[in-house]
């Protein structure tokens, strides 16, 4: 299952937005106007999630978004996500430690013409990160 109609959120506030899915597989923020993902453990806890969709316009994403509860523990809380696509510059906010405990088959896929600023960032998963197809 997927969740549509995303492109029209201006904003998310909050923790736990996304916690605990169970049946939602893709999350697509492609066309959404804003700019901070959260207040943290955005995606915690979801186990059925396979591929989020970020907005062109990130600037913040917090370093908790992916954990499973506890702090320091990456991307332990969305052990099934495979593909991450970003469609802007690296955002100013990110965290390299967000980036770890991740699934063997992970993809980040980023624009090409920023594909070395991500990398240079994210250094745990700078061999899962790719060009945007």
């Amino acid at each position: 299952e997927e969740i549509n109609g995303l492109s029209k959120v201006n904003k998310i506030t909050g923790m736990d937005i996304f916690r605990g899915m169970e049946k939602i597989k893709v999350i697509d923020f492609r066309g959404a106007s804003f700019t901070s993902l959260g207040s943290g453990y955005t995606f915690v806890n979801n186990n059925s999630v396979e591929k989020i969709y970020m907005p062109t316009g990130l600037t913040d994403l917090k370093s908790t978004a992916f954990e499973n509860g506890t702090n320091g523990t990456g991307m332990k809380g969305c052990p099934n996500l495979v593909e991450i696509h970003f469609y802007g510059p690296l955002p100013t906010t990110i965290y390299n430690s967000s980036f770890t405990n991740y699934n063997e088959n992970l993809k980040i896929y980023v624009p090409e013409a920023y594909i070395d600023d991500y990398k240079n960032k994210l250094t745990n998963a700078a061999d899962k990160i790719f060009a945007e197809p």
